[in-house]
């Protein structure tokens, strides 16, 4: 992605110095006339940005586009079979004016040669391109061409250049690419791909002749497997039209081989999985158990696969019995595209597809061909889809340098038919690779039977990796899956698995595997509001069969004491509320509070070399007494550790939390501490506790996280972190201590980006002063819970105003049409700004710029900062085009049209822009007339979208709850029913979240949601004096 600022690539395979990189935009996000520049080129990478001409305005923002690029040494490019089909090279030059045309002859001869050219730096700031004409067997011209309006001479630039013969070509790394002609103007021209070139390929495309006197450069859109959609545009001031050129196109498959390799927790029930940082393309996803918690014959079955995530459970068979509940496990996942897969150098190391086949019966066999030829493949199959009920998964055999053979393998109990199924493939070459992109796998294969069968791993593939293996023979004619235990980073167990109905041996097959390090961090963390009542949080995304989960309350919203408790955590979520004592008085209600979370695996705690920093336990005891203490000791020793523990069990009702004394570098002390006023004997709980190293760490997944402590008291101090953390983090403390002998918790209030402030709380009851304690605290961003995204896109609580959409006087709404002001009276006496805070919270974020802070994070009332967001309000309403956006929310509003039939359309076109990277405004209209007034509706910005099952999740910053990442809109597409009012249409269901809870707001109440509106309002530059 890329957009008017410079972005930096790397160039993975990069060994010489010196570079010929092309670039081209494959999206059509924005209409302005645009093309991309590039600078610094060299064998590490190089900068691009994508440049508009100026010929109508001096605006140059762009909204972020995809851009392709091809990178290659100069020389000569030759295909598999060492024949020369290209080359290229890099020239300086200067251009004179707009009629001088530079001559290049070429070291060889082609018979229909396409050439691409590229500026690659960046010495005049001029928006410019290259123009080429006159493309001859062993030559070709070319101009540095400026836009019209500007003088045509431009400085001495670098120019790259690549020639390559018409056709389909498998170049010697084993790329294959396609290279072509098409012939267009102004309007859009499909070109069809007959290359195999994956699912999300590169195009490249460049205007081969001068037919047109004007400038002119080309733009692409759709960019899939099959084709795309190709135009030439000229610069804003003139009319838009063009004679027909002639367009060359370049189109290979991405090789950057991205992979995901992931671990989550399931059993014998559906568990959602979310895929972070997904771009919209076919993914190829396979899985393995990789724990032996259930002894019963099992493998994953799968659903729903797209980019953004997907369905599983664990499936035993039922020979035996029909009993087929399964203990929870550990599954680990890879994912990638579809496509070929290359390692670092550039050389093609394997391919990966989908499939769609049913199986007629037992003795059915399917045979894939592969567009790459190995020397030792290993083949992984997956069974990605669910038509077919009866338990199956894919069996392989006949693996050969380019091709294989496999079948969807029912049990024995089975009649062996299955319903058609899409089948996903990876086949890698044995051995250790980088691949480009991504990081290490290791492929190798290993002699198996029904006993355990020890895998020894050669390369660095992390603490906790994923293993996938699957048969590769078929010399034992009964059913087998395979299963995993023990998997460390040193090695693994494997071994073969019969169903229960047979004598469970089986003879030696050869069995594959794949094992990579995990690629997304073993941490989940956000914030949830919390009261006295019990509220859920999605912990999906946490691969552990025993989580520990730590909170610590972020905000002192309400002054009487109070702590956190939890209660049936597991791997995909648990449930919390605010637990008041009762010293003083019997009333146990609570203020609103937000609740910082962090959740993370049993087990050792690792940074991102690999090292160990800590480690994660649970625990179970009771309370024999309050002057009881039990000792934890460690599974390392460590310098300085910090210690927090957390009561996640809710068996004894009485007010309790854990209570920490004498830390030291392997062991320490601990207790369920009760309230002054109870006795201090407690029941039997699950105690949860993380040890962690003090210091600033980046662990496992790029994830940041300090630890340290400081000494407080009865009153607030302050915690200055050691970095800046760009947003509002998740600030966890906890008692280090036992100076004091009376029961005490910490509380916390006024989290900041780089500061806290936190305090000591005894009972109500009691002398309201503490002793000074040692107080350990640990701070990270906030993820999002359940869905662990990259801390790099779009927080609401990184990027969103720290104050709230409330505000006191408001203008009229200027210009307002009649026709809308008579159909709903005093439509603008009350109106907030939460479109004008989505929107510029927008402008801020893609114009790489921190939102203004306010003192004491007060709502804004006037002045500058005021009167952006009032503008951007208005630009939400689109008021400079007789509000087009104000005027939809009337008609959603207004009880005679079918809200939710036509806001499926509207859920789609946000989808779609989401699809491109592109935030939008959403409008949320929660009541019609009758039931509220217009004002009680809503604006939210829409960052991203997964879906889960029947139901699109939409991720928005929500200006009405600052500082909150888990603020989801949920929605069902449905059909309409033959008494509804349009029947075999559909119409959308849906409601606002905030983690697992339908949210509410006074004078509406539950805030369902009864139709949406798309608000494509472009972003723009905030002024500098904001």
């Amino acid at each position: 992605m890329s957009s008017h600022e410079w972005t930096e690539v790397s160039i993975p395979n990069g060994e010489s110095d010196e570079r010929v990189v092309l670039a081209s935009i494959e999206t059509y996000n924005g209409d302005n006339t645009a093309a991309v520049r590039t600078r610094n080129v060299d064998s590490d990478g190089m900068e691009f940005f994508v440049e508009e001409e100026q010929s109508s305005d001096s605006e140059t923002r762009h909204n972020r586009e995809v851009v392709g690029f091809f990178s290659t040494e100069p020389g000569k490019i030759t295909d598999q079979f060492g024949h020369t089909i290209g080359e290229s090279e890099v020239v300086a030059t200067r251009q004179a004016d707009d009629d001088q045309w530079h001559s290049v002859s070429l070291d060889e001869s082609y018979s229909n040669p396409v050439v691409f050219a590229q500026v690659m730096s960046y010495h005049g700031r001029n928006p410019c391109h290259t123009r080429i004409r006159n493309v001859g067997p062993d030559s070709f011209e070319f101009q540095i061409e400026e836009w019209e309006h500007l003088d045509g001479a431009h400085n001495e630039e670098e120019i790259g250049y690549v020639v390559l013969e018409a056709g389909v070509h498998l170049l010697s790394s084993g790329i294959p690419v396609e290279v072509g002609t098409t012939t267009t103007g102004h309007a859009w021209r499909s070109v069809d791909f007959s290359a195999k070139v994956g699912s999300d390929p590169v195009l490249i495309t460049h205007c081969q002749t001068r037919n047109g006197e004007h400038e002119v450069v080309t733009r692409n859109r759709r960019v899939a497997s099959d084709g795309a959609q190709v135009r030439l545009q000229e610069e804003e001031a003139r009319g838009g039209q063009h004679t027909d050129e002639t367009v060359g196109y370049l189109v290979l498959p991405q090789t950057l081989s991205q992979y995901t390799s992931e671990r989550v927790a399931s059993a014998h029930e559906w568990t959602d999985v979310n895929f972070s940082g997904a771009q919209p393309s076919e993914s190829v996803v396979v899985a393995s158990i990789d724990t032996y918690n259930g002894a019963n014959p099992a493998d994953v079955r799968m659903r729903n696969v797209s980019a953004s995530g997907m369905q599983l459970f664990v499936e035993e068979e039922a020979s035996q019995d029909n009993e087929m509940n399964h203990a929870e496990e550990v599954l680990g996942l890879f994912k990638t595209r579809t496509g070929p897969l290359f390692d670092s150098s550039g050389e093609r190391v394997g391919e990966t597809g989908v499939i769609r086949t049913d199986q007629p019966g037992s003795d059915q066999w399917h045979s894939v061909s592969l567009d790459g030829r190995y020397s030792d493949p290993v083949v992984f199959a997956q069974v990605m889809s669910y038509e077919g009920t009866n338990p199956c998964h894919i069996r392989v055999q006949n693996v050969a340098s380019d091709s294989f053979e496999f079948q969807i393998e029912e049990w024995d109990y089975l009649d062996g038919e299955h319903y058609e199924e899409e089948i996903g493939y990876i086949v890698l070459e044995s051995g250790g690779h980088d691949l480009s992109g991504s990081g290490y796998v290791e492929v190798g294969t290993t002699d198996g039977t029904d006993s355990w069968t020890g895998l020894n791993f050669d390369g660095d593939v992390g603490g906790d990796p994923v293993v996938i293996s699957r048969c590769q023979t078929y010399n034992g004619h009964n059913e087998v899956v395979t299963r995993h235990r023990q998997v460390t980073a040193d090695g693994a167990d494997v071994r073969l698995q019969e169903e229960q109905g047979r004598d469970g041996e089986h003879t030696t097959e050869t069995i594959g595997y794949l094992v990579a390090p995990r690629t997304t961090a073993d941490i989940t963390t956000g914030t949830i509001e919390a009261t006295e009542e019990w509220s859920s949080v999605g912990l999906s995304g946490i691969p552990s069969t025993e989580p520990v989960a730590l909170a610590s309350l972020q905000s002192f919203n309400g002054g009487n004491t109070v702590g956190v408790r939890l209660r049936d955590v597991g791997s995909h979520g648990m449930e919390l509320f605010l637990e008041e004592e009762t010293s003083d008085d019997d009333e146990t209600a609570h203020t609103t509070e937000d609740v910082g979370v962090v959740a993370t695996s049993a087990g050792a705690i690792l940074d991102e070399k690999g090292e160990q920093i800590g480690e994660a336990g649970v625990v179970r005891t009771h309370q024999l007494a309050a002057d009881h203490w039990h000792t934890c000791d460690l599974d390392e020793s460590y310098s300085d550790p910090v210690v927090f523990a957390q009561v996640m069990s809710y068996n004894g009702s009485d007010p309790s939390h854990t209570r920490i004394r004498n830390v030291g570098s392997d062991s320490f002390e601990y207790k369920i501490e009760e309230w002054d006023s109870l006795n201090g004997a407690h029941v039997e709980e699950s105690v949860g506790y993380v040890a962690i190293e003090r210091g600033v760490h980046e662990i496992e997944g790029e994830v940041p996280i300090e630890v340290g402590t400081t000494k407080t008291d009865h009153t607030f101090g302050t915690v200055s972190f050691a970095s800046d953390f760009q947003c509002n983090p998740v600030f966890l403390t906890h008692c280090q201590t036992h100076n004091g002998g009376d029961a005490v918790v910490t509380r916390n209030q006024d989290v900041r980006s780089d500061r806290a402030e936190v305090r000591l709380q005894e009972e109500e009851a009691g002398s309201a002063t503490h002793t000074e304690e040692t107080v350990g605290y640990l701070v990270t961003p906030q993820l999002i819970l359940g869905n662990r995204r990259s801390v790099a896109e779009f927080h609401p609580s990184c990027h969103g105003f720290e104050f709230v959409n409330s505000f006191h006087e408001l203008p009229d709404l200027p210009n307002l049409p009649g026709n809308l002001d008579d159909k709903i009276e005093n439509i603008d006496a009350r109106y907030g700004l939460c479109g004008g805070m989505a929107l510029a919270a927008l402008d801020f974020f893609l114009y790489d710029r921190q939102v203004p802070d306010t003192t004491d994070d007060e709502t804004p009332q006037s002045g500058p900062l005021f009167e952006y967001l009032w503008k951007r309000q208005m630009d939400t309403f689109d008021h400079e085009h007789t509000y087009r956006y104000l005027r939809k929310f009337v008609q959603f509003y207004l009880p005679t049209t079918f809200t939710r039939a036509r806001s499926v359309e509207e859920l789609r076109s946000l989808k779609r822009a989401l699809d491109d990277g592109d935030p939008t405004v959403l409008g949320l209209v929660y009541v019609r007339a009758g039931d509220g007034n217009i004002w009680n509706n809503h604006q939210v910005l829409a960052y991203d979208y997964i879906e889960t099952g029947d139901t699109t999740r939409i991720h928005v910053y929500d200006p009405n709850c600052p500082g909150d990442n888990n603020i989801e809109v949920r929605v069902k597409v449905k059909d309409q029913g033959v008494f509804d009012p349009r029947p075999d249409d559909e119409y959308i269901e849906g409601a606002q979240y905030r983690g697992g809870n339908k949210m509410s707001r006074d004078g509406i109440g539950t805030l369902n949601i009864i139709g949406l509106i798309h608000m494509d309002v472009p972003a723009q530059r905030p002024p500098h004096n904001l």
